[in-house]
């Protein structure tokens, strides 16, 4: 259970800079780093999926933002 939390807590942080336009951070700068705060309502913005698509470009192999 603990490391399921974990998983979501990583992959739920990743998605609020990806959200916001910023990078992540990587290696040793990422443990304990603050994710940024955006408002809730962000996630139903029709411009979101090309917002998300070019930073998940790299990590998704060129999928589709959606």
């Amino acid at each position: 259970m603990k490391s399921s939390a974990r998983i979501y807590r990583i992959s739920l942080t990743t998605w609020g800079w990806m959200i916001t336009g910023e990078p992540a951070p990587t290696g040793p700068a990422r443990r304990g780093a603050k994710p940024p705060v955006f408002p809730v309502a962000a996630i139903d913005d029709p411009a979101l999926p090309e917002v998300l698509a070019e930073p998940a470009d790299p990590r998704g192999g060129g999928r589709d933002g959606r």
